[in-house]
């Protein structure tokens, strides 16, 4: 008899060791291929990311490439206008100066017709003085007191008289030309007003040209600078891109490495007995009490921290933090901690049972109060909801893993 119970014991403590042995490592393959899984999501993330970006780069370059020969063409016109309107304003420019030279040229014979004129006043004012001192009593008295005779008299005065036409005749023409210059002058000014607004109103249009030329310019100094960063930007982007691709190909390879890891291990569990057979109302219990309310289902959604697409290997429930989750299965608990993500978790072994292999998941526990080993009972306490890891609040994380595959745990029997 006491053989029999050693042998017993043996039995139940080998089947015991081999049972934790084959909890640890599949949990340690688990952890590895979830730890792979979220570098996948976040390099394949990053890879649509960098595609996007590459996308809008090239859309950009196009635009720009499409933009160039137009702004060229426009620098083109722009330059050959202000070159035009550079011409015109120095012809009129030039024209201004010569009527401004002609201007100046006629006050100066205004001011020299001027000067003579007052001179030729000034000796015509001087012999009729003379004329008169020699006509006067002074004159009768030197003739009385002279041997002169009156011929000789009379040829003076003359002479006199015919000097004073002469000198007024001379006036007369230089006051003449003096008033034709002088309206010489008032054509001239009028002609030089209206050419100096020519001048004004051509600079103007040459300015205008200019800042023209200038505007065109910049532009498409601003298209090559912007062609230039795009370039620069794709070029990044493609060698951003490679590295990518390289850390989801790993990702993706340690993904398949650890999950044939854990199918392998589930073979071997599987092959080891073919286990309890599947209840008639169904495997597992609820892991929490009271009615079930989803609030985020099992499957591909977008991470509500990570911002990525990700698969979601379990059901969340709403649930207050300190509510208690309970083992849905009877089995042995496989693992407990940290883990990341996830938070405070346990892992449970539940074998085989109706034929598959069966594993379920606690996590973003408050606390969990079993250990690594411990034989659990279907509906026995293993911890309270949390809101550990990373999440936005409180509520049950519950996974089932079957043949090493995650189901969703809503479409089993009584869920």
């Amino acid at each position: 008899m006491k053989k029999f119970l050693a042998a017993s014991m043996a039995v139940l403590l080998s089947a015991s060791f081999a049972t934790s042995a084959f909890a640890d490592e599949r949990g340690d393959a688990v952890n590895k291929r979830d730890s792979a899984a979220q570098r996948e999501a976040k390099a394949r993330s990053a890879l649509e990311g960098i595609n996007a970006d590459l996308s809008k780069s090239a859309l950009e370059l196009d635009k720009v490439n499409a933009a160039l020969p137009g702004a060229q063409k426009s620098l083109a016109d722009a330059q050959s206008q202000f070159g035009a309107a550079q011409r015109k304003h120095q012809q009129v420019a030039d024209q201004l100066d010569v009527a401004k030279a002609e201007q100046q040229r006629l006050v100066d014979k205004i001011d020299s017709s001027k000067k003579e004129a007052d001179a030729t006043a000034a000796k015509i004012a001087a012999v009729a003085a003379k004329a008169y001192r020699q006509n006067g009593r002074s004159a009768t008295l030197r003739l009385a007191m002279t041997s002169a005779t009156t011929e000789q008299f009379s040829k003076a005065s003359a002479a006199a008289d015919q000097v004073s036409r002469a000198e007024s005749a001379n006036l007369a023409n230089v006051e003449a030309e003096l008033a034709n210059t002088r309206n010489a002058e008032d054509r001239q000014n009028a002609l030089t007003q209206q050419i100096a607004g020519l001048e004004a109103e051509a600079r103007k249009t040459a300015q205008a040209a200019e800042s023209a030329a200038k505007a065109q310019q910049k532009r498409l100094e601003d298209l090559g600078a912007l062609k230039q960063k795009n370039e620069a930007l794709s070029k990044e982007l493609n060698a951003r891109k490679g590295e990518a691709q390289k850390d989801l190909d790993a990702a993706s390879k340690d993904v398949a490495k650890y999950q044939g890891k854990i199918n392998e291990l589930d073979q071997k569990n599987l092959a080891g007995g073919a286990g309890a057979p599947a209840p008639t109302g169904g495997i597992f219990i609820h892991p929490v009490a009271g009615p079930l309310i989803v609030t985020s289902p099992w499957g591909y959604r977008t991470h509500p921290i990570l911002g990525t697409a990700i698969l979601h290997e379990g059901v969340d429930l709403g649930n207050a933090c300190g509510t208690p989750q309970y083992a849905t299965a009877d089995g042995t608990v496989a693992e407990v901690g940290d883990y990341d993500t996830g938070g405070n978790g346990v892992m449970i072994n539940h074998g085989v049972i109706g034929g598959s292999s069966w594993v379920t998941m606690h996590l973003h526990l408050q606390q969990y109060v079993v250990g690594p080993g411990q034989h659990v009972k279907q509906g026995q306490l293993i911890g309270y909801t949390g809101a550990t890891g990373r999440v936005t609040g409180c509520h049950a994380h519950y996974e089932v893993h079957q043949n090493g595959q995650t189901i969703d745990p809503m479409s089993l029997p009584g869920f």
